[in-house]
């Protein structure tokens, strides 16, 4: 017990880098900088950023000068140098909304996105004047050469600027959101599933209860121990003992993901909660991050809530693996989402209450089943980026070839399902 009240003592300080941290270069694992201060961190974050600025920009001119030297027989230079120009900045606010500031950028509306677009566009014009006035400066005292490369550097450096403190900062409205209490809900159950995560629990437990306590009585944190052959079940019970709103659900033997995740639903269900949803126990994930699922389904009016990792903090192969999975899974079930195996979703009660029934899928195949009945019944879906940090205990699990083979053939089975369904409908 001394052992479990150290670890929980621990979580009280959360071990956790800012989600700006997430914008590492070019799809790498994030590495653990908990350590380091506030001012290290920022120009680690402004170094990584300022390499992805760089080459997407390079990418840009390559595609422009593409574009210039093939419009060139066709037409004066001066269109088609203009042509290049504005294709390549069109593609450049594309690349940057989902590459450089991606963990920055988020447009919900229409008009969010409309008024980036003009923002972002203003800045090239802006850069555009400023290398015509610094080259006009230049090229007498310096000669044409000089004067184009020091008219390239400052113009840049004034665009990435302004991108990154004005353009793609974060509105002040989406930052305060959690700690103005905007949008609560009225009652709240979320549940962990946990396959040998004894070391991750009392962390991930403490803080989501330290992120409920604003919800009084309205919450609930239930565990569900998959038979797990380590000391989670035992530490999940003492939880128990010491956080009011825990409840644990055990099962005998190991059933895998799909079947921990319904018994946890139906758990939620029971609960009587407005919103239910799941946080896997892997401590990978910000806890915090869940009360931002609750608070963006109910921005925008949805039933359901699911995350994506903006950054996935794992190893190339699991990468490669969950990409590949991803691919394949909604294209035999026809959906469409960012990170079908995201372990974080929320749902609200009635829209979950009508899934449930129908949720059959084992192994893997649970987490896309949800999200193709979803699309099917036309509940409306927000996709919500969150955390992803590298596991710090326990094993990673899910990659065996039981799994693999599994998951697949529950894939066709779901998928011969939903079509009885859609006939059915009709």
């Amino acid at each position: 017990m001394c052992q479990l009240y150290y670890i929980i003592n621990r979580s009280e300080a959360p071990n956790r880098a800012p989600d700006c941290l997430l914008n590492n270069l070019f799809f790498q694992p994030i590495k653990d900088v908990s350590h380091l201060s506030f001012k290290t961190i920022g120009m680690y974050v402004f170094k990584h950023r300022v390499n992805r600025f760089v080459a997407i920009g390079a990418v840009c001119f390559f595609v422009q000068w593409l574009i210039v030297h093939g419009l060139l027989f066709l037409m004066a230079t001066f269109v088609a140098d203009g042509i290049g120009f504005l294709v390549s900045a069109q593609l450049n606010l594309v690349l940057s909304r989902r590459f450089t500031w991606a963990d920055t950028y988020h447009a919900p509306s229409w008009s969010a996105k409309i008024r980036n677009w003009a923002e972002y566009n203003g800045v090239v014009i802006l850069a555009a004047l400023v290398n015509a006035a610094v080259f006009t400066v230049l090229v007498h005292p310096l000669g044409q050469v000089l004067a184009l490369l020091g008219a390239t550097l400052i113009s840049t450096s004034f665009s990435f600027l302004i991108n990154h403190f004005v353009v793609f900062r974060p509105k002040v409205q989406e930052d305060t959101l959690t700690q103005t209490g905007a949008y609560q809900p009225e009652s709240v159950a979320v549940f962990l599933p946990a396959f040998n995560e004894a070391e991750n629990l009392p962390i991930i437990v403490s803080q989501l209860d330290a992120l409920l306590q604003p919800y009084g009585q309205s919450y609930a944190i239930i565990i569900v121990d998959d038979g797990s052959m380590d000391a989670t079940g035992t530490v999940a019970d003492q939880l128990a003992t010491i956080f009011d709103h825990i409840r644990v659900v055990h099962h005998p033997q190991n059933r895998g993901y799909g079947a921990t995740l319904r018994t946890g639903l139906e758990a939620g269900l029971e609960t009587g909660s407005q919103w239910i949803g799941f946080l896997d126990a892997d401590g990978q994930f910000e806890s915090a991050d869940f009360i931002k699922l609750i608070q963006s389904a109910q921005q925008t009016e949805s039933e359901i809530a699911i995350g994506y990792r903006i950054v996935r903090a794992d190893s190339f192969k699991r990468r490669l693996m969950g990409r590949s999975w991803h691919l394949i899974s909604s294209f035999i079930l026809g959906f469409k989402a960012k990170d079908v195996d995201c372990g974080m979703k929320v749902f609200r009660r009635d829209a979950l209450a009508e899934l449930m029934p129908l949720l059959q899928g084992e192994y893997a195949t649970i987490s896309p089943e949800i999200l193709a009945l979803a699309t099917q019944r036309k509940h409306r879906i927000v996709e919500v980026g969150v955390s992803h940090f590298e596991r710090q205990y326990g094993e990673q699990t899910g990659a065996n070839l039981k799994v693999v083979i599994g998951s697949f053939k529950d894939l066709f089975e779901i998928r011969r399902s939903l079509r009885l369904i859609r006939i059915a409908q009709h």
